[in-house]
C-alpha cells in the first residue's frame, strides 16, 4: 500500500505501476536529502581501545577492526523496491501504450478492466493465450472475442 487513504481502486498495469512507485522513489530521495541537509552533523569519536592486559596473547600488534560504516538505506520500503523492480522487468509496454491499448480493449464486447489489465500485460501471443486470460476473468470468450483481442494487442507489440 502506497498511502494511508483508499480513494478507490482500479486494476493498473505494470507499467503504471512501474510509473507511481518510481515517482514515489524520487520524492522519497528528495526527501531523504532535505532532511540530510538540515541534521547536524555529528562528530563520531572512535571507542576507547580496551587496555592491553585484556588484549589476546596472539592479537597485540594487530590494529582493532574499525566499525563498520552505516548503510544508507533507500527512501523505499523492501515490498515497494520489490514491486518497482518486478514491474520493470515484466512491464511488456510503455506507460502510454498501455493506456491506448486499455481504452481499445474496454470497446470491445463485454470486457472488463481486470481482463484487460491482465491482456495487456501478458500480450497474448495466440487465440488460446487470449481465451484463457478472458475465462480465467470470468468472460465468455468465443473465438470472435479472442481474435479481436488478439488484433488489438498484435497492433501494439514492440
Amino acid at each position: 500500500m502506497i498511502g494511508k487513504n483508499v480513494i478507490g481502486s482500479r486494476p493498473a498495469t505494470l507499467a503504471e505501476v512501474s510509473g507511481v512507485l518510481e515517482k514515489r522513489l524520487e520524492e522519497a530521495e528528495a526527501e531523504f536529502k532535505k532532511m540530510k541537509k538540515e541534521k547536524k552533523v555529528v562528530i563520531v569519536e572512535k571507542p576507547p581501545e580496551p587496555p592491553p592486559e585484556e588484549a589476546e596473547a596472539g592479537t597485540e600488534g594487530a590494529p582493532a577492526p574499525a566499525p563498520a560504516p552505516p548503510e544508507e538505506k533507500s527512501p523505499l520500503g523492501l515490498e515497494q523496491r520489490y514491486a518497482l523492480e518486478y514491474s520493470k522487468k515484466f512491464a511488456k509496454v510503455g506507460k502510454r501504450k498501455a493506456e491506448e491499448i486499455f481504452e481499445k480493449l474496454m470497446k470491445v464486447d463485454k470486457m472488463k478492466p481486470e481482463a484487460a489489465v491482465k491482456l495487456i500485460d501478458i500480450m497474448p501471443k495466440n487465440k488460446e493465450q487470449a481465451k484463457l486470460i478472458l475465462t480465467k476473468e470470468r468472460m465468455a470468450a468465443g473465438d470472435k472475442e479472442a481474435e479481436e483481442v488478439l488484433k488489438i494487442v498484435d497492433e501494439f507489440r514492440k
